[in-house]
């Protein structure tokens, strides 16, 4: 295809993504996590997926990712970041934020902590009851 360069396999993919503004994603199929768009998201790029391909990542579509599930789909998106070039780095900021927010490991934890923390008071709140319960 004229103007397309298929680059394979790539020493560094965090120098590679970082020297672009936007990833293209196609999943047709798979599941499992979706390290490389969570990647990419990570590093403030705009990436292109199917609904497949975020499964499981919870985006806006034109917000945090642009979804495309047919081939003018693509197209659309491709042509989308083109025309908006200047400002692209907007949307590849919402990305970041949307991965801290939603995947980053310190968020992730804090979160299982105050969970953890929640749980212990009602279960410390219903071992008073049982206590109160058993009283004389």
């Amino acid at each position: 295809i004229p103007g397309v360069t298929v680059h394979g396999e790539v020493e560094s993919a965090r120098e590679f993504i970082n020297q672009h503004s936007a990833m293209v994603v196609p999943l047709l199929s798979g599941s499992g996590m979706r390290a490389k768009i969570l990647e990419g998201m990570a590093l403030g790029k705009v990436v292109i997926s199917s609904r497949v391909g975020m499964e499981g990542i919870a985006v806006t579509n034109r917000s945090e990712a642009l979804l495309a599930n047919q081939p003018l789909d693509y197209a659309d998106a491709i042509q989308w970041c083109y025309d908006r070039q200047k400002t692209l780095e907007e949307t590849g900021r919402r990305a970041r934020a949307f991965f801290e927010k939603n995947f980053d490991n310190l968020e992730s934890a804090g979160h299982l902590l105050e969970t953890y923390r929640e749980l212990r008071e009602v279960r410390s709140l219903k071992f008073d009851q049982d206590l109160q319960d058993y009283r004389i």
